[in-house]
This record gives structure tokens, sequence and C-alpha cells, in this order.
């Protein structure tokens, strides 16, 4: 028998302080890159976004993914494809760590507009607390 599940996760970390600002054409790179990587581990890709010093990314996985192991496999891939386009000058990093959330199918397009609306939302100040708070 297959799976069926909904289970959507929103995760978000950040870059290490001394990596170059995140910009729009990193993350179309990383775009493309976290759609492959979802793709070979056998997760839907849904968006990503972010802000200068952060990222945002929403997808759906199995019930037997382990959260920790597909995170670290995108955050990993995602370094390298930066690191190798050679958009920058320095080495960019993610902060070890990250924060994960469970979305309700109901929210999942209300997180998808939170997401690829990150920069209104800062320059706003319009901002969900519990999903920017890094501490």
């Amino acid at each position: 028998m297959g799976y069926h599940s909904q289970i959507f996760l929103h995760f978000i970390w950040r870059k290490t302080s001394g990596s170059p600002i995140l910009t729009d054409h990193m993350f179309g790179i990383m775009r493309e890159n976290m759609r492959t990587r979802c793709e070979k581990l056998g997760m839907q890709f849904i968006t990503v976004g972010g802000y200068v010093n952060h990222a945002h990314l929403l997808v759906r996985i199995r019930p037997d993914h382990l959260i920790s192991h597909v995170i670290g496999q995108i955050k990993g891939s995602a370094t390298r494809e930066i690191n190798k386009s050679g958009v920058n000058s320095k080495h960019f990093s993610w902060e070890k760590g990250y924060a994960v959330y469970s979305v309700c199918p109901y929210h999942v397009d209300r997180i998808i507009r939170y997401i690829k609306n990150q920069k209104k939302h800062h320059e706003s100040n319009r901002l969900i607390q519990r999903y920017e708070k890094f501490d």
C-alpha cells in the first residue's frame, strides 16, 4: 500500500553572518536547485523565498521522511549550487539548525503568499513573529 498523507512543512533558516546577503538572483538559483533536490528525495517542492539574511521553504513530505535528513540535504545542495555559480566572490554558507512548522492543508495558500512576499513583509514590518524569531 502506498502513502496518502498531507504533511506540509514550513522551514526557515539563516545564512551565516559572514556570508553575502541573499539576492533575488540567489533565490532563483536556490529555487531550481531545491525543486530538483526535493524531487530526488521524493518530496513535493512548493515554494522558496526569504529576505537578505534568511530563507523560507514550503514542502510536502511523505510519512517516511526524516525531517533532519531532508533539510540537511536541501541546505547542503543549495549551498554548493550558490558557491558553484560564482554569483559571489565570498563563500556562502548557512547557519547550523533551522525552524520547522507543520502547516494545515487549509493554510498552505496563506503560507505560500507569506513566503513569496517576504521583502514586502519585512519592509512594511508586517511579519508573522513566530516565523521570524530565531532565538
